[in-house]
């Protein structure tokens, strides 16, 4: 089924709010069941559509929500190009600027630059020396190569010490590409504490949630992920944040805010060092799921957050 509200004809006061996605996401991103509902309950007219539909004429909406655009890694280009092209025509959020910043894993380095605990993270160029790459996985592993720009574990695997010139070998082949890339220790304490998302609506904590390990290599497998192409599936489960958690989540969500101002939504992703304290994996910005299903009453208040940018 595909996730669509149209059951009322918009009035004359109605607003039309534009969910994004892409055609392939636009039934398989579980967010859209509760958020759809919440924004007719809160009296918007919304609809789901397609960021590549060039039928789609985006100055009819109010309003235009990136929610599910997950194949935009493979056409980043494109991509860029219509969050500006979208953004001359309606208010898009988040904004267009925010997304891009989002959307490359560089920014790792700036939110490191700011004090914040973050994954030790290394990153590689194309037509960098070849002794840079030998060098970064001096010691052991395991590791995690993908590229900058990356969403639902695309061109992202692990490798043990063992498999150290298989890495090797992904790194090169992403760079002949033309990628930027990307290497981090792999977090093995994930596999018994998992990984945890806080997710912030207009800069506030909303809710958390718990996802499984995608990497480890006896995981098991979830239901329904040898049917995905956009992403792999996750196992989610709700989450009683820690208070470490929460505080580190907030203050780079403070810092976040006061360079790009509040963002509608926001997720978080926190993982456990060896000690058990937090550090950051990733600042979802762009097209985060935000996994309603933890916490139903989320989607309402994302709803009364998107009816408050359009008084």
């Amino acid at each position: 089924m595909l996730f669509r509200s149209e059951s009322r004809r918009p009035g004359p006061a109605m607003k039309r709010v534009a969910i994004v996605a892409t055609e392939g996401a636009l039934d398989l991103d579980t967010d859209g069941a509760f958020l759809l509902p919440a924004l007719e309950r809160a009296g918007l007219s919304a609809s789901a559509v397609s960021w590549r539909d060039d039928s789609v004429s985006w100055g009819d909406f109010d309003l235009a929500v990136i929610r599910a655009t997950w194949d935009y890694v493979e056409r980043y280009r494109e991509f860029r190009r219509w969050l500006v092209e979208v953004e001359a025509q309606t208010t898009l959020l988040n904004p267009a600027r925010v997304v891009a910043w989002s959307s490359d894993k560089i920014y790792l380095s700036e939110v490191s630059e700011a004090g914040f605990d973050i994954v030790p993270t290394t990153f590689f160029s194309p037509g960098e020396p070849l002794e840079s790459r030998h060098f970064a996985f001096r010691g052991s592993g395991p590791w995690v190569v993908k590229p900058r720009v990356s969403a639902g574990c695309y061109e992202t695997e692990r490798y043990e010490t063992s498999e150290r010139e298989a890495a090797l070998a992904h790194v090169d082949r992403l760079l002949e590409a033309g990628a930027e890339v990307m290497l981090q220790p792999y977090q093995v304490e994930v596999e018994t504490q998992g990984e945890a998302g806080l997710v912030f609506i207009e800069g506030r904590f909303s809710h958390a949630f718990r996802k499984g390990p995608l990497l480890a290599k006896d995981a098991s497998p979830v239901p329904g992920a040898e049917d995905q192409t956009l992403f792999r599936k996750e196992a989610i489960d709700p989450l009683q944040a820690s208070p470490a958690q929460l505080e580190l989540a907030q203050a780079i969500m403070d810092w976040v805010c006061q360079r790009f101002g509040p963002l509608l939504y926001a997720r978080v992703d926190l993982v456990p060092d060896a000690e058990g304290r937090p550090r950051l994996l990733e600042l979802e910005l762009a097209e985060p799921s935000l996994f309603h299903e933890t916490d139903p009453s989320s989607a309402d208040r994302l709803a009364e957050a998107i009816v408050a940018r359009l008084e």
